[in-house]
């Protein structure tokens, strides 16, 4: 990653499929008017799909890099010299890298999240904007410009792992929400 001239406290990761249930034609767009405002911010981008072309300008003009599927070596990586993840669409597994790699999500209220986004916590590993372009880049720029966004913070080390117990919880409760159903008192533990 040396080699693209990233640094630490100018680097943005993403993490995922290329596709519209992670809005890619959103993230496109802000990363536009991030450039207008901020060109030395860079975002490298780890994973594959169809709507890859999108970020075909961002690339050109040396503000993305896009390297394709990543690997777990190269998750690491990302991890290492990004302060956050971009994600202004669905947060699925993804919640679990930015744990691991003690590095926050930045996202919207988009109402489309796995339970999985359940596992981050507002403020410490996730920072949410409102659903819109606006709302998203201003996030990502108050986020680049606060103190001590250089990469992995002291608090993401004391970061809580979900448990498998955690899982099945948020899964059942999820179940149940999409069921519109309550959980019984039975069913709590």
């Amino acid at each position: 990653m040396t080699c693209h001239g990233l640094k630490q406290g100018r680097t943005l990761g993403f993490l995922g499929g290329l596709d519209e249930s992670k809005r890619i034609s959103f993230l496109a767009e802000a990363l536009d008017r991030l450039w207008a405002t901020d060109p030395d911010l860079r975002v490298v981008v780890g994973g594959k799909g169809s709507q890859s072309n999108l970020l075909d300008v961002s690339i050109s003009r040396g503000q993305t890099i896009r390297i394709g599927y990543a690997t777990p070596y190269e998750r690491a990586i990302i991890g290492r010299v990004a302060s956050a993840l971009l994600m202004p669409g669905r947060i699925g597994l993804v919640a679990v890298d930015a744990l691991v790699l003690g590095i926050p999500i930045l996202t919207t209220d988009w109402p489309y999240h796995s339970a999985e986004a359940d596992y981050l916590i507002e403020g410490e590993s996730r920072y949410t904007s409102g659903n819109d372009v606006d709302s998203y880049v201003a996030l990502v720029r108050r986020f680049m410009l606060s103190p001590g966004n250089g990469g992995k913070s002291s608090s993401g080390s004391s970061w809580a792992y979900p448990t498998i117990d955690n899982m099945v919880a948020n899964f059942s409760a999820g179940v149940l929400s999409m069921l519109g159903k309550a959980e019984s008192p039975e069913c709590q533990s």
